[in-house]
């Protein structure tokens, strides 16, 4: 017999368990990647107060994100280019 506690789970329920998993998990890898390696993003005060910088070493690291694979997928998706 099975406990009290799980008797709503019921097996139908398995896939939209998974695909909100799936989801959330995708949500929350997408706003980790930016939050930790987008240039843009200013974390303390400090930085926030310097503006744009010009250093190379961060210019290069702006442009490496952008021409990402996965920014270039989105951009495919809402149809920003011409390849489809």
């Amino acid at each position: 017999m099975a406990p009290k506690a799980f008797q709503w789970v019921k097996p139908e329920i398995y896939p939209l368990f998974a695909a909100l998993g799936l989801g959330i998990g995708a949500c929350v890898y997408s706003s980790t990647r930016n939050f930790l390696h987008s240039p843009e993003v200013r974390v303390y005060k400090t930085s926030r107060a310097d503006g744009a910088s010009e250093d190379p070493a961060l210019v290069a690291a702006g442009k490496k994100y952008k021409t990402s694979f996965y920014r270039m997928l989105g951009d495919i998706k809402q149809g920003k280019t011409g390849i489809f």
